[in-house]
C-alpha cells in the first residue's frame, strides 16, 4: 500500500524491532526495546548514515512505532505458550512486513511524489524596484543573525546570496554555513519576479548533523542524493506595489517531499520550511527598513 505514493510500509521496520523483542523476551522487554532502538540510532550516527537533528525528529514517530511492536510480541506470547511457535511468529512478521517493505521500495517512484508549496509574505514600505535590487545586488545580499531553534540544529543556515550571472538562464550562488548551492535562474522581471532552481549542492555538514541534501561524497555505507527526503523545485521572490505605495514580498518554495507516512511528515517538514521562510522574509525586512519591526506570515497553498 502506498500513502499518497509515499512508501509507508518502510516505517514498519521499528514495529518488527519491538516484535521480535516482545514476543522473545520474557522479562523486561519494554526495556529491551527502548535499548535496542537507542544502539541503533547510534550506530546510524556513527556510520553517518543518518544525522542528529534527522533523528530528533522522527523519534517522536520511530520509538512509538517499537513499543506498539512490542506490545503486539507480548499478546502474541501470551497465546503462543511454546518457544518454538513464539520464533515461528516472530519469522513470519519478519517475511511478511520486511517483504512489503521490499516491494513498496522497489515499486515506487520518487519522481510520482506529490509536490508542496509554501508561501510566506512580508510588507514593507521600500518600491518595488528597490527590493529587487536588494535580492539582485551583484555585490551580495549578507543574511545575517539568529534563526529559529528549528532550524538551528543542523540544518543548513543561508548565509549570503550572489547574483553572479543576471537575467535568465543565469547564475545565483547561496553560500550556507557549511556549503553552498548554486541556482539557475529561470524567471528575471526587475521590480516583479525572481525565480530560481537548485541545480547544485556542495554541502559538508558537521558530523553527526549531516542533513542528506547532498548530491556529492559517500558517508558512511550510503550515497547521499539531494532527493533522499527532500527535492526542492522553483523558489520565486514575488513583488507586488501595494495602495498607497510600498512592496508585498512573497516567498514562494516549492518541494517534494520524500518523507512517510504524510501523517507525520508533511506537518514536520512544511512547518519547517515555513518557519525558515518567515525568519528569512524578516531579515530581509530589517535590511529593506532598518528602523521597523517588520513581521512575516506564512501560509500554504492548498
Amino acid at each position: 500500500m502506498l500513502d499518497g505514493n509515499y512508501v509507508t510500509p518502510v516505517f514498519w521496520s521499528p514495529y518488527i524491532i519491538g516484535f521480535i523483542f516482545g514476543v522473545s523476551s520474557t522479562h523486561q522487554a519494554y526495556r529491551n526495546t527502548v535499548v535496542a532502538y537507542v544502539a541503533v540510532v547510534l550506530v546510524l550516527l556513527a556510520t553517518f548514515r543518518e544525522g542528529a537533528a534527522c533523528m530528533a525528529m522522527a523519534t517522536p514517530l520511530l520509538l512509538p512505532l517499537c513499543l506498539a511492536g512490542t506490545f503486539s510480541g507480548r499478546l502474541t506470547g501470551g497465546i503462543v505458550k511454546s518457544r518454538r511457535a513464539r520464533k515461528t511468529s516472530a519469522v513470519l512478521v519478519f517475511l511478511a512486513l520486511g517483504g512489503w517493505q521490499a516491494a513498496a521500495m522497489a515499486l515506487d517512484d520518487a519522481r510520482t511524489h506529490p509536490w508542496h508549496e509554501v508561501r510566506a509574505a512580508i510588507d514593507v514600505g521600500t518600491t518595488p524596484d528597490g527590493v529587487f535590487a536588494l535580492l539582485t545586488d551583484p555585490r551580495g545580499l549578507e543574511i545575517g543573525g539568529a534563526w529559529p531553534k528549528v532550524l538551528d540544529v543542523g540544518l543548513p543556515i543561508p548565509e549570503r546570496m550572489v547574483v553572479q550571472t543576471p537575467g535568465e538562464n543565469g547564475l545565483i550562488r547561496f553560500d550556507f554555513n557549511h556549503g553552498k548551492v548554486e541556482a539557475k535562474i529561470v524567471a528575471w522581471r526587475p521590480g516583479r519576479l525572481l525565480s530560481f532552481s537548485p541545480a547544485r549542492f556542495e554541502l559538508d555538514d558537521p558530523p553527526f548533523f549531516h542533513t542528506r541534501l547532498g548530491d556529492g561524497p559517500h558517508r558512511g555505507l550510503k550515497t547521499e542524493r539531494v532527493t533522499d527526503w527532500l527535492t526542492f523545485g522553483v523558489l520565486s521572490y514575488e513583488i507586488e506595489p501595494r495602495e498607497g505605495g510600498g512592496s508585498r514580498l512573497t516567498r514562494v518554495t516549492r518541494f517534494q517531499r520524500h518523507l512517510f507516512p504524510s501523517f507525520y511528515f508533511e506537518n514536520l517538514q512544511t512547518a519547517v520550511i515555513e518557519a525558515g521562510s518567515k525568519s528569512l522574509l524578516e531579515k530581509l525586512g530589517r535590511r529593506l527598513e532598518p528602523e521597523k519591526a517588520v513581521a512575516a506570515r506564512a501560509f500554504r497553498a492548498p
